[in-house]
């Protein structure tokens, strides 16, 4: 395979690379799928074939199914023939991979450290979530507080201290927004909230169409759907680990230190060998 890597384009770069992550042989599935596995376009793919010196994907498939240099390991091709019941989670498997590879390709590192900047400034973070859309609050909530950042995470619908929370919230705090289908409609109240009242805001949902969506300066789009859910939170849980991992090194020596003395406390009170 005789081809310059460097006058790939991003999103060829990008297949490319989830190509050589691949250990399953792909050869089986119709251009469409493949596309749709990569989430990529298959005007893209088809550039990729040509720029990689094959007449179309039809040849990529055939060689990339003989090729050791692109990792693909037959087991699991062997597995699901074996039983067809796998079929389903290795679809799962690997679209989830895939999204997982989309997100950390989407991520631009400047947009992102603006985001982490308003985490850093602000006094207090409230960070709201609806049904599954909570599981990521709740994580930003504990990976916020492990740094000794002041942020509790509020799970909307009945019982929710949401007026609570906003009635103190002033342009010195911050309000962090998660939102996946089926959408919690309300919460386009929390951005108009927001905005009126001058309060910094993130959002992490999956489209600017979402309920959540205050335009592009402060909304972080995430894709979810994958087979058998219609939301994985794997993605979005990426997004909280990318966020509160630039910030621990935007805290330098003080973010360490409070991480340490957080699993130093932990390490006390439920009994392991650590010492405060």
């Amino acid at each position: 395979m005789d081809f310059v890597y460097q006058e790939l384009t991003d999103k060829q770069k990008s297949i490319f690379k989830f190509m050589k992550q691949l250990d399953f042989d792909f050869s089986p599935l119709s251009l469409s799928d493949f596309a749709s596995l990569c989430q990529a376009s298959e005007h893209t793919v088809l550039a990729l074939c040509r720029k990689m010196g094959f007449a179309g994907y039809k040849d990529l498939r055939q060689a990339c199914s003989l090729d050791p240099a692109l990792r693909l390991n037959l087991a699991y091709k062997e597995i699901s023939d074996r039983d067809e019941s796998l079929k389903p989670y290795l679809a799962w498997q690997h679209a989830a991979l895939a999204s997982l590879n989309g997100v950390i390709e989407d991520l631009d590192l400047a947009f992102l450290e603006r985001q982490v900047n308003k985490l850093l400034e602000a006094r207090e973070i409230v960070s709201f979530g609806h049904n599954v859309s909570a599981i990521p609050s709740q994580f930003l909530s504990h990976r916020l507080n492990l740094m000794s950042r002041k942020c509790v995470a509020c799970q909307l619908g009945l019982g929710s201290d949401l007026s609570l929370h906003l009635s103190r919230m002033t342009s010195h705090d911050l309000v962090v927004l998660f939102s996946f289908q089926p959408y919690y409609q309300p919460i386009s109240k929390i951005v108009k909230f927001t905005q009126e009242h001058n309060v910094p805001l993130i959002t992490v949902t999956d489209s600017l169409e979402s309920p959540a969506a205050a335009g592009p300066d402060h909304t972080i789009i995430v894709q979810t759907a994958v087979p058998i859910f219609d939301n994985s939170m794997l993605s979005p849980i990426a997004v909280v680990e990318a966020l509160s991992s630039l910030l621990a090194l935007k805290l330098g020596p003080s973010g360490q230190q409070a991480i340490k003395a957080n699993g130093a406390v932990n390490a006390y009170l439920f009994g392991d060998k650590w010492s405060l």
